[in-house]
């Protein structure tokens, strides 16, 4: 005996819009064709966000450790679309992506919409993929952090054309590196990167997701009590991942300045970024 009549029903799911801000309404429109039967106890759509975050564990045989990658769902909520024994046809619910919901992220943040008709021992699923856009923040951040160099040589940013910037944008400032001794540097540089930090039951992971680099200045002396200046420009990667904080994933994006030294640790300095697209 078939368990769905004599032909198991098809299930759509399309959503609009396909990208939307957090706070925002979310139609998602559920379709229903073939053959429903009697045990069918309802039709339900909603919902997702998944958090997909690394580890890293220790073999308790060879006492390697290994990588890992875990998804966990940190949002889910639904509605019933269509009561017991529903028919075949096309239902819609109207759903509010929370207002303080993280972003969509590569690899990271996954959002989408979902319907399933409900039947003991086979559920029929299906879910569309939702793209939920970073807006501008709203909390305003210091225009530059403390340098984390030693003191021996600052390193800071002037004339900046954006803090806040798109996937694709031209950043634009100049750097500047003020040394209290004498550096032999192996060159100068720029770089605008993004690190994925995974704070999961197993310990917390760190690694580099994004790293964009502008070469500015080749090996040389720098002398004790000058400031050295360099123009610079580099682009926002148009694939760049935006800023995020969830309870098991922070990305953040920061700008950082590296006076490299040979066999000695180089001279960095940073600012905070943040990525949006929305």
């Amino acid at each position: 005996m078939a368990l769905f009549g004599t032909k198991k029903p098809t299930l759509t799911v399309t959503a609009e819009p396909l990208e939307v801000l957090p706070g925002h309404p979310v139609q998602v429109r559920v379709d229903v064709e073939g053959e429903v039967d009697d045990k069918v106890r309802a039709i339900n759509a909603g919902l997702r966000a998944n958090n997909r975050y690394r580890y890293e564990d220790r073999d308790s045989r060879d006492n390697n450790r290994r990588t890992g990658y875990f998804t966990e769902t940190i949002h889910e909520e639904s509605e019933q679309v269509a009561a017991a024994q529903p028919q075949a046809g096309s239902y819609a619910v109207t759903l509010t992506v929370p207002a303080v919901g993280p972003p969509s992220a590569r690899g990271t943040v996954r959002w989408e919409a979902w319907a399933r008709v409900d039947r003991p021992g086979r559920d029929v699923n299906e879910e569309v993929e939702l793209a939920v856009l970073a807006p501008w923040p709203l909390r305003q951040q210091d225009a530059q952090e403390p340098p984390v160099t030693k003191a021996d040589c600052t390193i800071y940013f002037d004339g900046l054309s954006a803090q806040y910037v798109k996937p694709g944008d031209q950043l634009q400032g100049t750097l500047l590196v003020s040394p209290r001794e004498g550096v032999k540097t192996t060159g100068v540089r720029v770089e605008l990167r993004a690190v994925k930090t995974s704070h999961s039951p197993r310990g917390t992971e760190v690694e580099t997701v994004a790293d964009v680099k502008a070469e500015l200045a080749g090996a040389g002396d720098l002398a004790a009590g000058q400031t050295f200046t360099w123009p610079f420009s580099l682009m926002v990667p148009p694939d760049a991942v935006p800023s995020l904080q969830t309870s098991l994933t922070t990305i953040q994006w920061k700008l950082v300045g590296v006076v490299a030294r040979r066999m000695r640790g180089d001279h960095s300095g940073h600012m905070g970024m943040v990525v949006y697209n929305g």
